[in-house]
């Protein structure tokens, strides 16, 4: 079956607020209301594996993507 969810951003290309889950990995919106929203990765170097980050998007983000 094929995976039709879009992709996951990067946690690099996010700010300290969106990897923490206090605002919108879309827009940056940080006044809610914010939902779950999957999950961002971010490289460890090395052959370690990749730092994950509960991510959150806004209402008006999660709309506009559809």
């Amino acid at each position: 079956m094929a995976d039709t969810a879009p992709p996951s951003p990067r946690a690099d290309d996010l700010t300290d607020e969106q990897r923490r889950g206090r605002a919108c990995w879309r827009c940056g919106n940080a006044t809610g209301p914010l939902r779950s929203d999957g999950h961002a990765y971010m490289a460890t170097g090395g052959t370690g594996a990749p730092l994950g980050f509960a991510i959150v998007a806004c209402t008006s983000a999660e709309e506009a993507a559809r």
